[in-house]
């Protein structure tokens, strides 16, 4: 991707006036998502799962609720 990038940066015209790095802007991009995708191991229990969802107190209507909002958190979904 950062070649895509960096290629990017020699191929736009940028006629439209506007400044783009387009290596920075991959690089702050790379760096954002490293950060979001390996700061927390989450497990995860299948929604389909009713019992253990049961087991563990998971408030499915919460759960539910929450997801067609698309907040939906470890934290907010116990009881």
């Amino acid at each position: 991707m950062r070649v895509t990038a960096e290629n990017l940066q020699k191929l736009d015209p940028k006629s439209d006036g506007a400044k783009r790095d387009w290596v920075a802007i991959y690089d702050e991009c790379a760096n954002v998502l490293y950060q979001v995708l390996t700061m927390e191991y989450v497990p995860e229990i299948k929604i389909s799962r009713i019992q253990a969802l049961d087991q563990l107190g998971v408030d499915r209507k919460k759960v539910m609720a929450e997801t067609n909002t698309g907040s939906v958190g470890i934290s907010n979904i116990y009881m």
